[in-house]
């Protein structure tokens, strides 16, 4: 087995056209187009927690369970795709989370709740986004 170690990978049609061939070696996908481009780790109360996060600078906190991770790099358009997920650990309880709520190239509102038009900050709050980087 060889080890290739590298601090950068460049395409040789294209700079970022970097593919990657599957398991079974019937289908390729474009490796630059399957990472995610932002994603995050915050446990929603006020203020806001961020645990972890990629590619985002700050939030602006709303107020209860409406936040707005802004991202440090912006996206290409507001094409990209947001998964999203929340949950409120002291009654062990899922509640929605709806991502990507009016999103800009430089941001996306989360918004949390335990029904339609009751938000409630959550303590697990977790979030990715995919797509085209400016």
């Amino acid at each position: 087995m060889s080890t290739v170690i590298t601090d950068n990978l460049t395409g040789k049609t294209a700079a970022g056209n970097v593919t990657i061939t599957s398991e079974g070696g019937a289908a390729t996908q474009s490796l630059q187009q399957g990472l995610a481009k932002v994603w995050g780790n915050i446990t929603h109360s006020s203020p806001i927690t961020v645990n972890d996060s990629l590619n985002t600078s700050s939030f602006v906190d709303y107020g209860t369970g409406d936040a707005e991770p802004n991202y440090t790099n912006n996206m290409l358009n507001t094409g990209y795709s947001v998964a999203s997920s929340a949950e409120k650990s002291a009654s062990h309880s899922s509640i929605f989370h709806n991502g990507g709520i009016n999103p800009t190239t430089s941001k996306s509102g989360l918004i949390t709740g335990t029904a339609l038009n009751t938000t409630t900050d959550a303590e697990f709050v977790s979030y990715q986004i995919v797509g085209d980087l400016a």
